[in-house]
């Protein structure tokens, strides 16, 4: 019942929004590239559910069973739970007891970050799909197919923005390849469409691209920056 309520929400802004709106693309078409990307990411939560037999080595399902741990401090304590999502303190005793439940985070902070020399709150880190999950938890109540909803409009808007970024470079000739190897390509469609970081990549590298692209024709607008 949930899944349909905000399947529909999510359709009804990619029809009402002028965001999405293009020269290119009708929204009816991207409405058909939403639908095949949700096929696709609760597909491989299928296959990932078959495929893992322990789902603390699943990708997609121990960072989701991770969320339901960060996400109970939401009641427990908000204050506790915002910490947890910004980074603020993170290490401090006092979040031990929703930490100590999950088989993934502290390995993903400090371990990570000290292997490959980067930050703890960067994207190179899994926590960040273990934070989005537990913000999603908030409209799910733990349905993992909701996530993979929200997974997937997030990508597409990415997707939607890196299009309208390069557009204007690509020969009329070449425009329906163009659309397709940017929304179907089968390794961006298929990784980006799973509740993974690479759909939060895929939505932060639109954003970025398009962004720039904006600055860099003097538009000095302050959303693009």
């Amino acid at each position: 019942f949930l899944f349909g309520i905000y399947f529909f929400v999510f359709v009804f802004l990619l029809l009402k929004l002028n965001f999405f709106n293009s020269k290119i693309i009708s929204k009816k078409t991207l409405v058909v590239f939403f639908i095949i990307k949700i096929s696709i990411g609760v597909l491989l939560n299928l296959i990932y559910s078959n495929y893992y037999e322990n789902r603390n080595t699943s990708d997609i399902f121990k960072y989701f069973d991770d969320s339901k741990f960060i996400h109970q401090s939401l009641h427990k304590n908000p204050i506790h739970f915002l910490r947890l999502l910004v980074g603020y303190n993170d290490e401090s005793s006092d979040l031990d007891p929703y930490l100590d439940s999950t088989m993934n985070w502290k390995s993903q902070s400090n371990v990570y970050s000290d292997l490959t020399n980067t930050s703890n709150n960067t994207f190179s880190n899994h926590n960040t799909i273990t934070k989005f999950n537990a913000i999603v938890r908030i409209f799910s109540f733990g349905n993992i197919s909701i996530h993979v909803l929200f997974m997937c409009f997030l990508s597409l808007i990415g997707c939607l923005l890196v299009f309208k970024a390069y557009v204007n470079f690509i020969d009329a000739s070449n425009i329906r390849l163009f659309t397709l190897f940017v929304f179907l390509f089968p390794s961006l469609l298929i990784w980006s469409s799973a509740v993974l970081k690479e759909g939060l990549l895929v939505f932060g590298f639109g954003i970025f691209i398009y962004s720039l692209f904006k600055i860099s024709k003097c538009i000095f607008k302050l959303k693009y920056f």
